[in-house]
């Protein structure tokens, strides 16, 4: 069983895309995701699931968002490690950064090569 961190894009912005963090959690169980815990309004949940295949994972999420609420919000998947990866890779740990004043992107693919 691995722990997967759900980032939705576009969820609750400006007052647009509105989804209840209890019905969310709700959703994400009932398509066999375990322990669903949601951060703030953010539309940002934390899961417990089997499945290995992250890009099928994802790509069911999304449907199953737009079938519930009516648009389209791209889930990105990290695992719990991945995470630990990246905090641990922060080139500003070390100095007395803000940390509301850092940022991540993450981007759900691949970027292709710019001719």
């Amino acid at each position: 069983m691995a722990v997967i961190v759900s980032l939705l894009r576009g969820i609750n912005v400006g007052g647009a895309h509105k989804v209840k963090m209890d019905d969310l959690r709700a959703l994400y169980e009932s398509l066999g995701m375990r322990n669903a815990q949601s951060y703030i309004q953010s539309g940002n949940v934390v899961f417990e699931t089997g499945r290995k295949d992250l890009r099928k994972l994802s790509a069911g999420l999304n449907d199953a968002i737009e079938q519930r609420y009516g648009f389209r919000a791209d889930a990105v998947l990290r695992t719990l490690a991945e995470m630990k990866e990246l905090l641990a890779a922060n080139p500003f740990a070390a100095r007395p950064v803000d940390p509301a004043r850092n940022v991540v992107i993450f981007l759900a693919g691949q970027l292709s090569p710019v001719c």
